[in-house]
């Protein structure tokens, strides 16, 4: 047997993962209760020996537990949270249905795997932060020392030339690393100012730490979910392709150069351009996605949209109806986030906004059962 073919799920593992990924992420299941609520598709053995199984391979947690009605306490099961985790999980449940379905892999994973509570926890701004931040991707564009201007404001972007960025030039470089989740603001401009604060004979200059300070604070305060985050989030939220393509042993562009023409993210563009292709190819062949995520709708846009002069945007707001929407990434930020990839032209992604983040949490303090065993 292959390496790539291990690192898939069998049938029996496949259904006690399935399972889990749609049941409450705080339930505990024994084996009994595995057996119980498959409707018959595996059996408590098969399920007992399949959830040990992916215990090993670090995708449950474990717990010994007296059920009611027994004397002995006997293992429960629940999935494990966190990003590795979900990582892990994702591609060998996804690759499973790829190996099971063929080309329908990606339709029935919108309406299966998509909509699983346990995905919809996990699958957010801090995964799409994480993964970025582990792979050691920054943003780069230039600022000008002197008024905290930057080659993404529009009359930066005007005025930024190729001398401009030579060295003892109002513009300088920057590359700002992308956040760790875990990290305070207030860190993330510190650790950022030490790497790329300039330096006069005698000390940083004043009145360009002041400046630079004011950049990397918004920056990391907008800059980063605008331009790079919230755009792949949206990508993976509409396509199962791009999701495994975006956890995949993907590289950044090792490049030393900063371009004004980037838009801050030209060591990822690459990327970017796979996940856009790989949401045209979904969205055209579901014509639809998944329900009550951020995005409400994605579409390849009419050549006439185009051709009426509509910007490049790869995310449009959209007023939420909902009168208690789901917790939500946007943050309440006006969305139009303009992308540097020409492909980003063709496609069009709709979310809500006016809505605020709430990652739940789960408390270790009262286990929750299944019912009867």
């Amino acid at each position: 047997m292959n390496r790539s073919t291990r690192t898939l799920l069998s049938k029996q593992e496949r259904t006690v993962i399935g399972l889990l990924l749609h049941a409450d992420p705080a339930r505990w299941f024994s084996a009994a209760a595995i057996e119980r609520e498959s409707s018959g598709r595996i059996s408590r053995a098969w399920a007992r020996v399949a959830a040990e199984r992916m215990s090993q391979r670090g995708f449950l947690d474990v717990r010994s537990m007296r059920a009611r009605k027994r004397k002995e306490p006997t293992h429960h099961y629940r999935l494990r949270s966190g990003t590795e985790t979900f990582v892990a999980i994702a591609k060998a449940y996804l690759g499973s249905m790829i190996r099971e379905f063929g080309s329908d892999w990606g339709r029935l994973a919108l309406v299966t795997f998509y909509v699983a509570p346990y995905v919809r926890a996990e699958l957010d701004a801090d995964l799409v932060r994480t993964i970025y931040a582990s792979r050691g991707t920054t943003m780069r564009y230039l600022v000008n020392l002197d008024d905290g201007s930057t080659s993404l404001d529009a009359a930066g972007h005007e005025g930024t030339s190729e001398s401009d960025s030579f060295p003892g030039e109002a513009w300088t470089a920057l590359a700002l690393p992308v956040s760790d989740p875990a990290a305070s603001r207030t860190e993330k401009v510190d650790s950022a100012l030490r790497s790329c604060l300039p330096d006069s004979p005698s000390g940083p200059v004043p009145t360009h730490g002041r400046g630079l300070r004011r950049v990397v604070e918004v920056h990391y305060k907008f800059v980063e979910d605008q331009r790079l985050i919230l755009p792949t989030l949206a990508l993976l939220e509409v396509s199962p392709t791009a999701l495994l393509d975006f956890l995949s042993d993907w590289k950044v562009f090792d490049s030393d150069m900063t371009s004004s023409e980037s838009g801050g993210i030209g060591v990822v563009e690459h990327v970017l351009y796979r996940l856009i292709f790989d949401a045209v190819r979904d969205v055209a062949l579901s014509r639809d996605v998944s329900p009550d995520w951020d995005v409400t709708f994605a579409a390849v846009r009419p050549i006439h949209l185009r051709q009426a002069g509509y910007p490049p945007a790869l995310l449009e707001p959209s007023p939420s109806t909902d009168s208690n929407p789901r917790p939500s990434p946007w943050g309440g930020l006006a969305m139009k986030v303009l992308t540097s990839p020409p492909a980003a032209e063709l496609f069009g992604i709709v979310v809500k906004e006016q809505i605020e983040r709430g990652r739940e949490t789960r408390t270790e303090s009262e286990p929750v059962l299944s019912n009867r065993e």
